[in-house]
């Protein structure tokens, strides 16, 4: 099993990050949704009774020094994967972030209920700045963008690989149009930034050649 890394907890916590704030950009809509799955909204005070709860569950966690809920979640996800041994500080530092998250949620949540429709903006904003997609992820994605993307030589490289079994007439004729192609398009253009309009100006090249 792999080791824990620093970038494994920034993956993990994105996601966690990305459903906080997709709970709390979802309140407006609760009562809605309830009626359209054809339910009776839940009673406000129930919620809000609800929301204190809660409020007070994570904040108290974060100053008793025991383990909290998130914590334990965090190490039976992340050790289901990886060898978490010496990274167990790690780990409770970024659980404890995600509560301070919850509890602000939930801040929302109140805010909301009480139709303060101000403070519950600026919380959900406050929770967009404090909740970014960490470095490490962002570097992640580039590295994982730059691994994928092919030139379109590449590209005609890995196809001719593919199509082996060309008879040599049929490849020599498709090389020739590749010529054309390398020739508009560019043989270092990457494929994921070729457009409709190259396309279109391709197409109107290779319809005025002589046949």
């Amino acid at each position: 099993m792999k080791k824990l890394t620093a970038q494994d907890i920034d993956l993990f916590v994105a996601g966690m990050n990305a459903e906080i704030l997709q709970y709390v950009e979802d309140i407006p809509g609760e009562a809605r949704a309830e009626r359209l799955n054809n339910e009776e909204p839940t009673p406000i005070e129930f919620r809000e009774a609800c929301s204190s709860f809660f409020q007070e569950h994570f904040q108290d966690a974060l100053f008793s020094g025991d383990e909290s809920g998130a914590e334990n979640y965090f190490r039976r996800a992340l050790s289901s994967e990886s060898d978490i041994q010496g990274m167990e500080k790690e780990i409770a530092s970024a659980a404890a972030n995600y509560a301070v998250l919850l509890h602000q949620s939930q801040e929302a949540h109140s805010a909301f209920l009480r139709k303060d429709l101000t403070r519950y903006s600026q919380i959900v904003s406050n929770i967009k700045q404090n909740a970014p997609v960490p470095r490490s992820v962002q570097i992640a994605v580039s590295e994982s963008v730059s691994q994928s993307t092919l030139t379109l030589a590449e590209a005609w490289k890995g196809f001719l690989e593919f199509k082996s079994d060309w008879e040599p007439k049929i490849r020599q004729g498709n090389e020739k149009y590749f010529e054309v192609i390398e020739a508009v398009l560019g043989a270092e253009t990457q494929v994921t930034a070729i457009t409709r309009r190259d396309i279109k100006n391709l197409l109107e090249v290779v319809a005025g050649l002589p046949r």
